[in-house]
């Protein structure tokens, strides 16, 4: 009501403007040419005085007397008649003056359109809320809310904070797709936010039916490297794996999240509640050496790993040495997710490198889980670890890494189809 208010009081006022323009502009600029006329002709009769006397005291002759005679009245009788115009071509403009009478209005009416107006109105509807008197109602009002919300995204698509909030309910009603789509928006958007980051990880994990997939793995390995105290990430991290009964990698990331959560809250009490459960049932698994297996979960994974040659064709050294390179390993049978992996540049081959535990994209997707491996080296056009058309790689047959006694020879040699 307030808006309403304070936009009639300035079109009244705009309005009330233009009209006293109107009304007194022709009067004040007829009053200025009079005065300008009554002062020409007290100019010209001095001139006129002027000459008289010069021709009495023979000053000038009868010719110059008459040539400056006629100059000037023909310059008293030009500007009196320019002068006679003026009011009426100012008069003239009335139209101009009576056509702005619109524009108020019409810049309410862009401002309404494209300006900040729609804001102000989600604004107004999220205030209304608290105004509520039932549930129902209360349901119906944010309703409208994110509708609003919507409409104004599809106008608006860089405002991330309602994007926020509608990627928020659609969580708070399971609805992962949707979800997912606005998280998606926002990783994009806010690349160096680790929570924006994270919340599309869970979203994508909540909607793959709880599973780390290669995405979601991606983006929490992002999220971490910016923030590696981000408690969604390693919450989720420490959920995923407790239910794929990994509790070593579980106590590991519910460990580094208690550090950063306030002891008092709920939240530290649930994830104490999952750590206790962890290492009980890590307990039933290793017996009195639990506590010690824990510890070595915080301060890293297993050290034996599997010793690689990597080397490039012959008939690839034309390529550009500052391509990206990922060496890795992945489960013959099981997630597409690398298990270890080292990315490096093409000038940094041949070499002989260690893909260990320490690599791994994840916590609970490790090296020392699988013995059944395929190891591989890629060469990346686009710097992305996903194979793409025109990328160039080998991969080993499947083996068991664990009872292996020697490297294994990878030579780059075959184009991505």
């Amino acid at each position: 009501m307030e808006f309403y208010l304070i936009i009639a009081v300035l079109l009244v006022l705009s309005i009330a403007l233009i009209i006293v323009l109107v009304l007194k502009r022709p009067r004040a600029v007829e009053d200025y040419y009079r005065q300008r006329i009554q002062r020409n002709i007290g100019i010209y009769k001095q001139r006129m005085a002027q000459l008289d006397g010069d021709l009495a005291d023979e000053y000038i002759s009868a010719d110059d007397y008459q040539r400056s005679y006629s100059e000037n009245v023909r310059q008293l009788i030009q500007s009196t008649e320019q002068f006679e115009r003026a009011p009426l071509t100012a008069s003239d403009h009335k139209l101009g003056l009576w056509l702005m009478m619109p524009v108020p209005l019409l810049a309410l009416l862009i401002y309404s359109a494209i300006g900040a107006y729609p804001d102000w109105q989600i604004a107004q509807q999220m205030q209304a809320l608290n105004a509520a008197t039932s549930e129902a109602q209360y349901q119906s009002q944010l309703t409208a809310v994110y509708a609003s919300i919507d409409q104004r995204l599809q106008k608006k698509p860089d405002q991330f904070e309602y994007r926020i909030m509608l990627a928020r309910a659609a969580m708070a009603k399971q609805d992962y797709d949707r979800a997912v789509s606005h998280y998606a928006i926002l990783a994009e958007m806010l690349p160096e936010d680790a929570d924006a980051l994270a919340y599309y990880a869970q979203a994508e994990y909540l909607r793959e039916n709880r599973t780390i997939t290669a995405r979601v793995a991606e983006y929490l390995d992002k999220a971490l490297k910016i923030n590696p105290h981000q408690t969604t990430a390693l919450g989720l991290l420490g959920i995923s794996a407790f239910e794929g009964g990994d509790f070593v990698a579980a106590i590991a990331a519910w460990q580094k999240l208690s550090q950063v959560l306030d002891p008092g809250s709920q939240q530290a009490m649930m994830i104490q509640q999952g750590l206790d459960e962890a290492r009980e049932r890590l307990a039933r698994e290793n017996g009195a050496d639990v506590e010690k297996v824990a510890d070595n979960a915080v301060e890293g994974f297993a050290e034996k790993g599997i010793d690689i040659n990597v080397s490039v064709a012959a008939s690839l050294n034309h390529l550009d040495a500052g391509l990206s390179v990922f060496i890795y390993a992945k489960a013959a049978a099981g997630p597409p997710m690398p298990l270890a992996v080292k990315k490096l540049k093409l000038a940094d081959l041949p070499l002989q490198l260690t893909l260990t535990d320490a690599m791994a994209m994840m916590p609970q997707m490790r090296l020392s889980q699988f013995k059944q491996v395929v190891v591989g080296a890629r060469i990346s056009f686009s710097g992305k670890p996903v194979a793409e058309k025109g990328d160039w790689q080998i991969e080993s047959q499947a083996f068991n890494w664990v009872d292996r006694d020697r490297p294994v020879r990878l030579v780059i040699s075959e184009k991505v189809q």
